[in-house]
């Protein structure tokens, strides 16, 4: 499953990934600057140009992953 976030904002070179699970707190997943990934939670990996868009990949959908996906 990927999951597309985009922006215009050229001064902007940063977007972060957030999952938030029914009655839960949101939960920083990982982030992308420039083009270099940072991904706190296994199964999930972070691609792209945060100075455009980013990918959020999830490589096994799995029950668990059902939530709320938040891009910043």
């Amino acid at each position: 499953m990927n999951i597309t976030c985009s922006h215009h904002d050229k001064s902007y070179d940063k977007i972060f990934w957030y999952q938030q699970s029914d009655g839960q707190d949101l939960e920083l997943l990982g982030f992308l600057s420039f083009k270099q990934p940072l991904v706190d939670r296994k199964g999930f990996t972070v691609i792209g140009d945060a100075e455009k868009e980013a990918f959020l990949v999830v490589s096994s959908v799995k029950a668990e992953h059902s939530a709320m996906y938040f891009c910043a």
